[in-house]
């Protein structure tokens, strides 16, 4: 499923967005992907996520991060694509 990009914060679900009273979570509505393991990963399971979604979970910081995103969304587009 692929949604609307998100706005290219990093900032986690329930953080307070600065000078809004409300969190990441409400300002943009419930989000698909569940937190983050103490370990830092996703919690096992399946779970559909719009890629921009993906994108401001774990698209964003580092360049290697950055990097490995756009090689995820060229695959993406690559699969629409093809069916």
């Amino acid at each position: 499923m692929i949604g609307a990009a998100l706005p290219g914060r990093r900032l986690s679900p329930g953080a307070p967005v600065s000078g809004s009273g409300r969190t990441y979570r409400q300002r943009l509505g419930t989000l698909a992907l569940p937190p983050l393991t103490e370990e830092g990963g996703l919690p096992p399971g399946v779970h559909a996520a719009a890629l921009g979604e993906v994108r401001v979970r774990f698209g964003i910081g580092s360049a290697r991060k950055k990097t490995l995103f756009l090689r995820l969304e060229g695959m993406y587009r690559v699969a629409q694509t093809t069916s």
